[in-house]
């Protein structure tokens, strides 16, 4: 018996309820081989497979630094508050001891220095958060039970953060969190971390051997949208409360950027391409805050200031007003080739976004960076074969793999599609979650109670636990 059928032995034996699945110990012997020689494989697995024991284990047994990146954090809690502990604990680890971590973005974690920025005036949510940036030892935004308004201007962000002379560097959360990473085995992360890793040209992450993708069909939407751009009410907003804080004349410009990101001229939904009403609005607002003399007045205020804290309050936000002004002229332009640009709506303000086309290019260098690579997914094929993906990602020393599901869908499974309730859209989101809360009840009773509801919606969620019968 080899050492990964032997593994999966010692499973069943000690995780209750554990059920021997041969697509399971297929995919982990593939995983096994495509990290041994140092390989790359994409590998399709069906639903029920158990596809992140098929990948931790061969990655555990082979005894080398591994990330493994996915694209939610949902999948990334289950890893590591769940998964890896569970081997961690059992007897096929305990002859091979392993740490492991999980990695967040920079926005999951509490800044200090910007947080003490913050001033009052954001009634009892405000109060509830103080209570618990004393009390926190982690920062992590997973903590808390509510995510504050105002999380966006207190939360780390890398075009305001000046690292290691940042006089909060030594008590930053994120920071801590991150060299404590050095000598983990094995670190989760999500896949806009990882393009993230590629473009600060890999000195994000340490150095590991074997990068493992889940939810890999995904990975094509993180390049896209991290390498592309994003212009939002959020950004410009948090930048005029900090030239505010650092006595620059700004008040001028509140009411200009309101109305910019308050238009009310354009339907609430994408397009493609950015109105010339919309582009016409932000040169005049590119106008009205004069960038030039902006850097040229925070200069002068770093020269002449003499505290520390200071100056890197200054620097970091000249750094702000430059990535800004670059994204403004990006979209006043629009003539990267490269790219899309289009408008939308973001909790009713508009949101001018740019994604990059194609991402073999970017792809390619990720791979490049690791010894092996194993990319996994329930979707990743188009009619049986994995030609698309392929060619959108430049795929070309991938070996592939698909493993059909164990479970039997013609027998067990069964499809129900309710034609009477209301479209979904936020203009009709108190009749749908009314209506469709009779449906769930009546789906419930019908399968005696043996339901796993899912939502898409926290609101909707929160709104059938309360008034489900």
């Amino acid at each position: 018996m080899n050492e990964v059928a032997a593994a999966f032995t010692l499973l069943e034996k000690n995780m209750p309820g554990y059920e021997n699945r041969r697509q399971q110990i297929k995919m982990a012997e593939a995983v096994s081989d495509c990290l041994a020689h140092n390989d790359r494989l994409i590998v399709e697995g069906g639903a029920g497979i158990g596809k992140s024991f098929a990948y931790l284990i061969p990655a555990l047994l082979s005894g080398e630094k591994t990330v493994v990146s996915t694209a939610s954090i949902a999948l990334q809690n289950q890893l590591v508050e769940k998964d890896l502990l569970f081997l961690q604990a059992s007897p096929l680890c305990r002859s091979r001891t392993f740490s492991f971590a999980m990695l967040k973005g920079k926005n999951n974690y509490l800044c200090l220095k910007r947080e003490r920025e913050l001033g009052p005036g954001f009634g009892r949510e405000f109060k509830k958060f103080l209570e618990w940036v004393a009390e926190t030892e982690t920062g992590d935004r997973d903590e808390l039970d509510f995510i504050p308004d105002f999380w966006a201007r207190v939360c780390g962000d890398s075009d305001d953060c000046s690292a290691t002379r940042c006089p909060f560097y030594n008590d930053c959360f994120y920071y801590q969190h991150y060299r404590s990473l050095r000598e983990k085995d094995i670190i989760v992360i999500n896949h806009h971390l990882l393009v993230y890793d590629m473009i600060s040209d890999f000195n994000l992450l340490p150095f590991h051997n074997h990068l493992i993708m889940d939810e890999a069909h995904q990975i094509e939407n993180a390049i896209s949208r991290v390498m592309g751009s994003t212009l939002n009410h959020t950004r410009v907003m948090w930048l005029l409360y900090r030239l505010r804080g650092l006595k620059i004349s700004v008040d001028h410009l509140f009411e200009p950027v309101e109305s910019f990101f308050d238009r009310k001229d354009f339907p609430p939904r994408t397009m493609h391409p950015v109105p010339g009403a919309v582009i016409d609005a932000l040169m005049n607002l590119k106008e009205m805050f004069a960038f030039d003399k902006l850097i040229r007045r925070l200069n002068e205020g770093k020269e002449s200031s003499g505290r520390d804290d200071l100056k890197d309050r200054v620097e970091t936000t000249i750094n702000y007003v430059t990535s800004l002004a670059h994204v403004i002229e990006d979209f006043l332009g629009q003539g990267n080739q490269d790219k899309v640009y289009f408008m939308t709506v973001n909790k009713k303000k508009l949101e001018l976004v740019s994604s990059v086309v194609e991402c073999g290019d970017p792809f390619g260098i990720i791979v490049n960076a690791y010894e092996s690579v194993v990319m996994t997914s329930a979707t990743l094929t188009t009619s049986g074969s994995f030609v698309f993906i392929r060619e959108r990602l430049g795929l070309t020393e991938f070996k592939e793999l698909v493993i059909d599901s164990p479970y039997d869908f013609t027998r067990q499974a069964l499809l129900y599609i309710d034609k009477d309730l209301p479209s979904p859209g936020k203009e009709n989101s108190g009749d749908f979650q009314d209506k469709s809360l009779d449906v769930i009840e009546r789906l419930i009773q019908a399968s005696k109670g043996r339901a796993l509801v899912l939502f898409t919606s926290h609101a909707h969620l929160r709104f059938t636990s309360e008034n489900i019968k």
